[in-house]
């Protein structure tokens, strides 16, 4: 029976939040309309009409109410009805950054002193760590919520997984916490995805970010042993926030511009500016914040050996992520060009960046420490133990310098990350080879031998985790077009050496976007072949065919023999059907012939005497 009234309790506290939330939100709106507190549009914001506020002020309240009934600290209640107030204050008149700071950080003192998470620290340092964290946290979420849906449902996700993380070690209370949260802001969610009829305003992210801050740090408790996981499950839990303030405070750096300035320089507008529609940039950032909340209720779960060698691999994904996110604010503005334009502070982060591949450096430690790790645990069988775990930790720094003493050798460093090709794979094979002999030689003199079949998975973990991250740039950015709505749609006439040429060209430049809806050629052994990954979909008069199939708006006549009549008829569909057309030339144009060059030197030597 207690079983059963804890069963109920844990499922009505978000029933009732979301329901009340639901319910009440038509009513803010109206209210919000009358009183005019609607967020007008700007420059950085999405919307081009008036959308009303308030939905933060409802999604407070609700959860006051339903978690207050439910047992919720009063110290928590009390700092998010107070947050709420400041952020609706903020809504009105706008208060600068500052001011917002210098009121939150009471708050945020009060909360690090009360909230009970396992001592990883001394204690006046571990009370300042976590006051910082819930700062970061307020803020953060804050600067998240720019785009409909994107906040409320990050939130959504965070609090299911601590509620999740919470029930699975026994602790209701936390769980129905939570949930009163997440059934908030699932009621708010049904308004606010696009397009929104109402905003949270700093009146929601404000209080949001604190609740979530809080509550993330109170899922920590369970992972007393192990003070990695302290420190990784609230981050794991408010990934996307996180990434998204530290980029844009790297970026924002590295260009020399104010942090605290306003701008469309957050995860949202990099994954749009992509071609990404808003609801389809509100899902991408989902599922990056689904798999952090994954990662940390596995984490929670698991038992400290396996916690310290997963947690290197969980890393290593989600700093992939965040570095080719930021490599983004270069995408169209060279990091050389600008280098001469900023202050010190940001001619310092791109010197380490791309001259001294500081990042690159830092990246490969969790290359390296993955594959070591991963190695062990798949020799193992998953059946490691803590002794065995710190036995092994003590060649890892052997297999790090191995590992990095095999990649100068072999010109790891020497290539651009960025543009990587398939074609750097057997190099990056080799040096992880290498890097297998290397890590092994030095981690004996630790102590530490490496079995031969750990060795062999050190190797192939090594080489396929080198060419992912090399690669990660051009996969993510191919599977995000993918989903982007391609402004350009070419259809290549030839599927010869010139129209393979053509294709590649195409798709190497990343800031088109456009997609590659097949090839035309009159070689009829070639029709329905794949070249490049798209089809040879027929001769070239069948292209009224082709356009009522695929859609296309250009042409690019791509072989070195078509006959004028074709020229014509492709002009000609072309002008009926407003579509452009354009020939691709693929050749070398000699600036001068030897005899030429022979007079320029004569010339110059000339001018020399």
């Amino acid at each position: 029976m207690a079983k059963l009234k804890l069963t109920e309790l844990v499922l009505l506290a978000p029933v009732a939040a979301l329901a009340l939330a639901a319910i009440t939100i038509p009513y803010a709106r109206r209210l919000a309309w009358r009183l005019e507190w609607v967020a007008k549009p700007t420059i950085d914001r999405w919307h081009k009409t008036p959308i009303a506020l308030l939905g933060g002020v409802v999604v407070t309240v609700v959860f006051c109410a339903v978690a207050g009934l439910f047992g919720a600290p009063p110290w928590l209640l009390f700092g998010a009805l107070l947050l709420c107030a400041l952020g609706l204050i903020d809504d009105l008149v706008s208060l600068r950054p500052r001011t917002k700071l210098i009121c939150e950080i009471p708050l945020a003192i009060i909360a690090a002193l009360a909230v009970k998470v396992p001592f990883f620290l001394p204690w006046g340092l571990q009370q300042a760590a976590l006051a910082f964290w819930i700062l970061t946290a307020i803020n953060a979420f804050n600067l998240i919520d720019g785009l409909d849906g994107l906040a409320a449902g990050l939130g959504v996700i965070a609090t299911l997984a601590v509620a999740v993380i919470a029930l699975t070690h026994h602790d209701p209370g936390e769980a129905i916490t939570a949930l009163a949260l997440c059934g908030a802001f699932g009621g708010f969610l049904i308004y606010n995805l696009s397009p929104a009829s109402i905003y949270l305003g700093d009146a929601g992210s404000l209080p949001g970010g604190f609740l979530l801050g809080v509550l993330c740090l109170q899922a920590v408790r369970f992972n007393s042993e192990s003070k990695l996981a302290i420190v990784a499950t609230p981050a794991l839990l408010l990934a996307v926030p996180i990434i998204d303030t530290s980029i844009v405070t790297v970026t924002r750096l590295a260009h020399g511009r104010a942090i605290s300035n306003r701008g469309l320089d957050h995860c949202h507008h990099r994954i749009h500016n992509l071609g990404l529609s808003q609801k389809r940039v509100a899902c991408v950032l989902w599922v990056m914040g689904a798999l952090g909340a994954a990662w940390a209720v596995l984490i929670s779960l698991a038992w400290k050996p396996m916690i310290v060698t997963v947690l290197p691999l969980c890393a290593l994904m989600f700093a992939t992520v965040g570095l080719f996110l930021a490599n983004l604010s270069f995408e169209h503005e060279p990091p050389g060009r600008v280098y001469g334009a900023v202050p010190r502070m940001g001619r310092l982060i791109l010197s380490l960046a791309y001259r001294r591949r500081a990042v690159e450096f830092a990246l490969d430690f969790l290359v390296i420490s993955s594959a070591y790790y991963s190695a062990l645990l798949l020799d193992r069988d998953f059946q490691v133990s803590w002794p065995l775990v710190i036995h092994f930790s003590h060649g890892l720094p052997g297999a790090c310098l191995g590992a990095y003493l095999a990649f100068m050798i072999t010109g790891t460093y020497r290539h651009m990350w960025r543009y990587a090709s398939i074609e750097a794979a057997l190099r990056l094979a080799f040096a992880a080879v290498l890097a297998g002999v290397f890590a092994a030689g030095l981690s004996l003199t630790a102590g530490v031998r490496m079995p031969l079949p750990m060795l062999a998975l050190f190797i192939m973990l090594t080489a396929n985790l080198l060419v992912s991250t090399r690669m990660s740039f051009r996969i993510l950015k191919t599977v995000l077009t993918y989903f982007s709505a391609p402004v350009r749609r070419v259809l290549v006439v030839g599927a010869g050496w010139a129209g393979d040429s053509a294709a590649r060209e195409l798709l190497r430049d990343d800031r088109q976007r456009l997609s590659l809806v097949g090839f035309l050629d009159d070689d009829v052994f070639k029709h329905s072949k794949i070249m490049r990954g798209y089809r040879v979909l027929g001769a070239i008069g069948d292209i009224g065919r082709v356009y009522r199939q695929t859609g296309f708006n250009e042409i690019l006549i791509a072989q070195d023999e078509t006959a004028d009549s074709d020229v014509e008829k492709l002009q000609a569909f072309a002008i009926d059907h407003n579509v452009s057309i354009h020939r691709f030339m693929a050749r070398f144009d000699s600036l001068a012939s030897p005899s030429e060059n022979g007079k320029l030197l004569n010339l110059k030597a000339q001018r020399i005497a």
